[in-house]
C-alpha cells in the first residue's frame, strides 16, 4: 500500500498499520495521486502524479525516476499491455504504450482539458473533469462523454464486473453497473460533494464532506457514519478503512468507520519550512499548509499562532525569548507568542538572495545566512548596518548555529565553519541539512539522520537512535532537556544529551537516550491519495 503526500510517497506493508518514509529525500515532491501497474507483484513499477511531472518507480518505491516532466499531473492509470495514462491540469491525458518511455497526447472527444480523475480496468478508462465523465474503450486513445455532465470529483471502477462509481462536486454520487452504460443516482447520504471513493470486490467506501458511507453489497444499501474530517482519499486494506485527511494525518477504522484511530506507526507528511526550539520544549514550526504554530509540550500538541507574515523560510530564538523569523520579504522579529511582527531587516540588504538560517547571540549580533545564484553567504550585524562575513561558492542552502559560549557556527555543503576564528572542516557523510551546537557537542542533520561530534567536528558518529531510515533532518536544537529535531515531514525526535567523553573518544555507551522518541505529530497529512 502506498500514500502520496506533499513530502513525497510513503509504502505500507501491513495493510497501513506501518508506514516507510519517502525514498530519496522525498521524491516525488508534492505527490498528489498514485496507480499500480497491473502487474505490480512481478514488475514492481508504481506511477506518482507531483507538482512538477509524473514520476515511476520500478522497485516498489525504493527509488523513483521522473518521466513526464514540466507540467502538474493530476491524476494517473495504468492499463493493460503497460498502457499508462497521464491527467494533467491544462493538457488533457497524455498516453505512453510503452510504460512511460514515450508519451503521446489522447484527449480526443474530452470536453474540457483539465483531467481531475482517472481509473481503467483492461482496456476500458474513465476520466473526469469540469465538464464530465468520459469512457474511452481503446485504452485512451479516444473518449466519449457519459454518464454526469457535472463537475468531477473521482472515479473508481471494480477489478472484475461492471461496477463504477463516480463522485461530483455538487450533484451527489452515480452507480454504474454495466461499465458506464446506464447511469443511477445514488442517495448516500445528504451531502452532494463527493470527495473520495474506493472499490473492493462488493465493499465499497464513499467520502463526503459530511460522512462515510460503507457498502458491502456493492452500493446498493449504506451504513452512513459521520467522517473523521476533511477526507482526501480513502482505501480499503485488509486491515479495515484508511482515510487521509486535509490537515489531519492518517486514521484507520476496523468498524465500517464508526470509530478512527491513527495508525500503530504515522505518516509525518508536513512539508516542514523553518524551525526553532526554546528551553522547556517549546516549538515553533512553519510549514506550507497550516503556517506558523507552537508547541509547549515538545511535540505533542499544538496550536496556531496569527503571524501575519507568510510562511517562514527560517526562525531562531534569541534572548528573553525574542523571535525571529525571515521570509522574501526580509527578517522580521517579534516578542515572546508571536502574535504580531515587525521587519526588521528588508531582504534587499541582503542583495534579494534567499534567507536559509537566522543565529541571535547574546551579545546582541544578528548572523543571517542566505543562498544566491551559486554562493552561499552569511551576513552579521553591526551597530548600524549588516556586513558580509562569509562567502562560500555553493548552491546547497548555509546553516547556522549558535553556542552557548556565544561562537556561530556555520555549514555549507559538507563544510563546517567556525565563525570565530575562520577555522573550516569537511564533513564526509553527506550534505548537511540543520546544525546545532552544545558546549562539547556538534549535531549535524543530514538526508540520512543525526550526526554528532564530541572532539570539535574531527570525527562523527551517527546518533539517529529512534528516527526512521533514511529521515531527512530539518531542523536540529541543543538544550539542556535534550536534543530535537524535526524531520522533512513534520515529526518531532527528542534525545537525552551525551555526556562529555573524558578521554575525548566517542563510544555508544557515551549516549543517553531517553525512553522514547516525543510523540510525532498526528496532524500530519495535508492531503494524500492512497492506493
Amino acid at each position: 500500500m502506498f500514500a502520496a503526500t506533499s513530502v513525497g510517497v510513503f509504502r505500507s506493508r501491513d495493510g497501513g498499520l506501518t508506514w516507510r518514509p519517502p525514498a530519496s529525500a522525498g521524491l516525488p515532491p508534492l505527490a498528489e495521486g498514485l496507480a499500480l501497474s497491473p502487474d505490480f507483484p512481478r514488475d514492481r513499477t508504481v506511477y506518482a502524479c507531483a507538482v512538477d511531472g509524473l514520476y515511476r518507480s520500478t522497485d516498489a518505491g525504493d527509488s523513483w525516476q521522473p518521466i513526464l516532466v514540466g507540467s502538474r499531473m493530476l491524476s494517473v492509470a495504468c492499463l493493460d499491455a503497460g498502457v499508462v495514462l497521464a491527467g494533467t491540469e491544462d493538457d488533457g491525458v497524455l498516453r505512453s504504450a510503452d510504460g512511460g518511455r514515450t508519451w503521446a497526447s489522447a484527449s480526443g472527444g474530452l470536453l474540457d482539458l483539465g483531467a481531475i480523475c482517472l481509473a481503467a480496468r483492461g482496456e476500458l478508462a474513465f476520466a473526469g473533469t469540469q465538464g464530465g465523465l468520459h469512457r474511452s474503450r481503446n485504452s485512451g486513445q479516444a473518449w466519449r462523454a457519459v454518464g454526469p455532465q457535472t463537475p468531477i470529483q473521482c472515479v473508481a471502477i471494480s477489478a472484475n464486473g461492471g461496477l463504477v462509481l463516480v463522485g461530483t462536486e455538487g450533484d451527489g454520487l452515480f452507480r454504474s453497473t454495466d461499465d458506464g452504460t446506464t447511469w443511477q443516482a445514488v442517495d448516500a447520504d445528504d451531502c452532494q460533494t463527493v470527495s473520495a471513493l474506493a472499490i473492493a470486490a462488493d465493499r465499497v467506501v464513499v467520502a463526503t464532506s459530511l460522512s462515510i458511507a460503507v457498502s458491502h453489497d456493492a452500493g446498493v444499501t449504506w451504513r452512513i457514519t459521520p467522517s473523521p474530517g476533511v477526507v482526501f482519499a480513502v482505501a480499503i486494506s485488509r486491515e479495515g478503512l484508511l482515510a487521509g485527511l486535509h490537515q489531519g494525518g492518517l486514521v484507520r477504522s476496523v468498524d465500517d468507520g464508526a470509530t478512527w484511530s491513527p495508525p500503530h506507526v504515522d505518516l509525518n507528511a508536513r512539508l516542514i519550512c523553518a524551525a526553532t526550539f526554546a528551553q522547556g520544549g517549546t516549538l515553533y514550526v512553519a510549514d506550507i499548509d497550516a503556517g506558523l504554530r507552537v508547541s509547549h509540550d515538545a511535540g505533542r500538541s499544538w496550536r496556531p499562532i496569527s503571524a501575519g507574515i507568510e510562511p517562514p523560510s527560517a526562525m531562531a530564538i534569541g534572548a528573553d525569548h525574542v523571535l525571529f523569523a525571515s521570509n522574501a520579504g526580509g527578517v522580521y522579529v517579534s516578542q515572546p507568542g508571536a502574535e504580531t511582527w515587525n521587519l526588521l531587516v528588508p531582504s534587499s540588504v541582503f542583495d534579494g538572495a534567499e534567507i536559509t538560517a537566522l543565529a541571535p547571540t547574546s551579545e546582541g549580533r544578528l548572523f543571517v545566512a542566505a543562498r544566491g545564484e551559486g554562493e552561499a553567504t552569511v551576513w552579521r550585524s553591526t551597530a548600524s548596518a549588516f556586513e558580509r562575513y562569509l562567502a562560500v561558492p555553493s548552491s546547497d542552502r548555509p546553516q547556522l548555529s549558535t553556542a552557548p559560549d556565544g561562537t556561530v557556527f556555520a555549514a555549507v555543503g559538507s563544510r563546517i565553519f567556525n565563525l570565530a576564528d575562520s577555522s573550516e572542516v569537511p564533513f564526509s557523510r553527506g550534505i548537511i541539512t540543520s546544525l546545532a551546537v552544545q558546549d562539547h557537542a556538534i549535531f549535524l542533520g543530514t538526508a540520512g539522520g543525526v550526526c554528532l561530534s564530541q572532539d570539535g567536528a574531527q570525527t562523527f558518529v551517527d546518533w539517529s537512535e529512534g528516527l526512521p531510515a533514511g529521515c531527512r533532518v530539518v531542523a536540529l536544537g541543543a538544550l539542556d532537556d535534550g536534543v530535537y529535531a524535526i524531520t522533512f515531514g513534520g515529526q518531532v525526535w527528542r534525545r537525552k544529551p551525551p555526556t562529555a567523553p573524558s578521554n575525548g573518544l566517542v563510544s555508544a555507551s557515551d549516549f543517553g537516550y531517553s525512553a522514547a522518541p516525543a510523540t510525532p505529530r498526528r496532524d500530519s497529512i495535508p492531503g494524500s491519495e492512497l492506493a
